[in-house]
């Protein structure tokens, strides 16, 4: 005790000057730590890994009894009601997620999914799809489809049947009333005016109008075509008060058995014993308003969506990063550095901050433990590039595919996705959360133990991308049917869709 009073009466440290030498000694011992082989901070002092580890293992844990707890429910619950639940493990689970104009039936739009099997053939094991299984829909039904198709209330509250149980006098109510809500009357009405505005009526050399008439028609081209505009005329006088009112509301009517006879039969000039039999079959059935929406609908199967690709182009061209890997090397505000094409150039341990990048792909450059924190990225693709280990938090996404990019462990966290589709990257435990997509399929791309958590979706179709043992948690999703895609073991909670 006198030596340590006569050192500090010597040196006279007071409570200032001691903090400032503790300081001190962290900053040297961050600095020798740097300087120390990379496992040397683990070894010496485990508790840290072991704490970070914990904490990874137990929220994967809690995460994964909350979604047993919820299939054990449900399953016990058909136990209940003498339900069948062979092959329960392998159903797809919707809970509260109704589906609203749906384009496709609930069948194919992923809630039927395969059961494999393996036979032997020719002394080799070959696997086989055997089985079909439906999935399980809790309060979840299929409302106000855009189909006619698939079973019980899917079928019965499709709008097709809808429209049929009204009378037609209602329908065309109904017809007009969506037109006067959408404003299509207005926009229809405002292009003929200006097309009216716009319309000059020329007359010949000797006044006469430039259009024909039966006199004309007459003249020029002799009786045949003055039969044709006689049989025309009859037809027109000929139509009901309500089919008047139907042309006048929809643009079009339908033909009477009498009306077509007239109009296709023996002694008419359109004369035409196919059209006349066939028109007359759908006259006596439902209507020719059957056959005209599939019609639609094979119109509409026929266009396809494309996206023009866009050149870019500009005087200066940027220098590609080539063969030159980046360890432990944080891009801090280094937005220039990331907006340069980088090739074959592998990144590990290197967080990206604070850094948008515009133009910068990866291709063949893997990524391992890089943290894309506050760093948003546009036409930036990844190409051929694998991520480990790589979450990505508040860094939008814009028009960054995913191609051939296989990943594990890479969250997406408050980081909206547009056009930035997964093209063959599959990708495991990889969830996305509070994290809206836009325009972003899945193409060839399966997924597994990656939960869409808050995170609503549109016009981002699931093709050909199985999904195993996932879930979808308030996520509502708008235009984005499963289209040829399994789903095993897959939980839809509080996510209703639409037109999907």
């Amino acid at each position: 005790m006198a030596t340590n009073d006569r050192l500090n009466e010597q040196f006279k440290i007071n409570d200032g000057e001691s903090r400032k030498i503790a300081s001190i000694g962290q900053r040297l011992f961050s600095i020798e730590k740097d300087r120390l082989p990379n496992d040397w901070y683990l070894k010496k002092f485990p508790s840290q890994n072991l704490r970070k580890r914990n904490v990874y293992k137990n929220g994967k844990k809690t995460i994964r009894n909350a979604l047993k707890l919820i299939r054990d429910g449900v399953k016990l619950g058909m136990l209940m009601t003498n339900q069948n639940i062979s092959d329960f493990d392998n159903k797809t689970i919707k809970m509260f997620s109704p589906r609203l104009f749906s384009l496709v039936p609930e069948g194919n739009s992923g809630n039927l999914v395969y059961k494999f099997e393996y036979i032997f053939s020719k002394n080799r094991l070959l696997p086989t799809r055997s089985l079909l299984i439906r999935g399980v829909n809790i309060l979840s039904p299929s409302i106000l489809s855009l189909h006619d198709e698939g079973r019980e209330t899917e079928k019965l509250l499709s709008i097709s049947n809808l429209m049929q149980s009204f009378l037609p006098g209602d329908r065309s109510d109904l017809m007009d009333l969506i037109t006067d809500i959408s404003g299509i009357s207005d926009a229809v009405e405002k292009a003929r005016n200006s097309i009216n505005e716009n319309f000059v009526e020329e007359k010949g050399i000797d006044g006469q109008p430039l259009y024909f008439t039966k006199e004309n028609i007459t003249e020029i081209y002799g009786d045949i075509e003055k039969q044709k505009v006689d049989t025309m005329e009859d037809l027109y006088k000929s139509l009901t008060i309500d089919q008047l009112a139907e042309i006048n509301s929809t643009g079009f009517a339908s033909l009477t058995s009498e009306q077509l006879r007239h109009l296709y039969g023996s002694l008419s000039p359109y004369h035409d014993s196919n059209a006349l039999e066939r028109l007359t079959k759908i006259a006596k059935r439902e209507g020719f308003m059957k056959y005209l929406d599939e019609d639609i609908l094979k119109l509409s199967k026929a266009s396809a969506f494309t996206l023009g690709s866009q050149k870019l182009n500009g005087s200066r061209s940027k220098r590609a990063v080539v063969n030159s890997p980046f360890a432990f090397s944080p891009f801090i505000s280094k937005g220039g550095t990331i907006s340069t094409p980088i090739v074959l150039s592998p990144i590990i341990f290197s967080p990206i901050i604070l850094s948008p990048a515009i133009f910068g792909p990866f291709i063949l450059s893997p990524w391992a433990f890089n943290p894309v924190i506050l760093s948003p990225r546009v036409m930036a693709p990844f190409i051929l590039n694998p991520l480990i280990f790589t979450p990505i938090v508040l860094s939008p996404l814009a028009l960054q595919p995913f191609i051939l990019s296989p990943g594990i462990f890479n969250p997406f966290v408050l980081s909206p996705l547009t056009l930035s589709p997964f093209i063959l990257s599959p990708q495991v435990f990889t969830p996305i959360i509070l994290s809206p997509m836009v325009l972003n399929p899945l193409i060839l791309n399966p997924m597994a133990a990656s939960p869409l958590i808050l995170s609503p979706f549109a016009v981002s179709p699931f093709i050909l991308s199985h999904q195993f043992l996932t879930a979808i948690v308030l996520s509502p999703y708008f235009l984005s049917p499963l289209i040829l895609t399994n789903l095993t073991a897959v939980e839809v909670i509080l996510s209703p869709s639409a037109l999907s």
